[in-house]
């Protein structure tokens, strides 16, 4: 596995980053944001832990991947796949950010482990960021052409 940290500021006050991640759960919404999210299906959902089954595409094959996502309101959130073989990710594979109010928006301090099967492990880092990234400007794109309320 992978293991590294980043920090940056996301340019939204926290409490409309929060509105916003209320929306990747909704089964209906995520292709939206997401576009390699091919589908989506609750699997199970309390106040704080949402089950997520999810069929990603990635390098043009398709996966379902299960996603345990974990909240602790405002300050964090855990995006962790919690067994077997998940598509391209091994189990205990995790993103995990904390939230503090900013001038300017939210800083967000990342800490991820993963690891990505068939990739040789000195790639997946690489590998690794270039997705938080691209999944960064999905979701500021989105934010930029819809209004959160």
């Amino acid at each position: 596995m992978v293991h590294f940290r980043e920090d940056g500021v996301f340019p939204y006050p926290r409490d409309v980053l929060w509105r916003f991640l209320d929306l990747h759960v909704l089964d209906d919404r995520i292709r939206s944001i997401h576009p390699s999210v091919l589908a989506q299906r609750t699997v199970s959902a309390t106040p704080n832990q949402v089950v997520l089954a999810r069929t990603l595409v990635a390098r043009g094959r398709e996966y379902p991947v299960t996603w345990t996502i974990t909240t602790d309101r405002p300050n964090a959130l855990r995006w962790e796949i919690p067994t077997a073989p998940q598509g391209p990710f091994v189990p205990g594979s995790y993103v995990a950010n904390r939230y503090t109010e900013v001038p300017g928006g939210t800083r967000v301090e990342t800490e991820v482990e993963m690891s990505i099967v068939g990739v040789p492990r000195f790639l997946q880092t690489l590998i690794v960021r270039r997705v938080l990234r691209d999944i960064d400007g999905e979701d500021l794109a989105y934010l930029r052409s819809h209004r959160i309320e």
